[in-house]
């Protein structure tokens, strides 16, 4: 068996479901802001979820920068990171339409 082989990791379920958590708060406050963001700035169609689309990708790599270069130190499945790009759409949306309705319509 060789030590270095991620199938053979053990790893602490309470440390994994923090990590999550926490990258789940990171990418649900980037939501709020990018949504504030894109409602101030009064941006409307594909060019809103052009921002929201390019945050989510600025936004994961600075996970990465800030996780280092082992990963899969801190997450059992270190691609998750990178995946979960849309998983805050809705938190966008809600704030992008109520911060472009309170500036630009009201």
């Amino acid at each position: 068996m060789d030590p270095n082989d991620p199938a053979n990791t053990i790893y602490d379920l309470n440390n994994v479901r923090r990590n999550t958590a926490a990258i789940n708060d990171i990418r649900s406050f980037g939501s709020v802001l990018s949504g504030v963001l894109s409602g101030i700035m009064g941006l409307t169609g594909l060019n809103g979820f052009a921002l929201y689309l390019v945050f989510s990708i600025i936004l994961s790599g600075l996970i990465r920068v800030f996780c280092g270069s082992n990963m899969s130190m801190y997450f059992a499945k270190p691609w998750s990171v990178y995946t979960d790009v849309l998983g805050g759409l809705f938190t966008y949306l809600l704030f992008w339409t109520l911060v472009f309705g309170l500036v630009h319509v009201y």
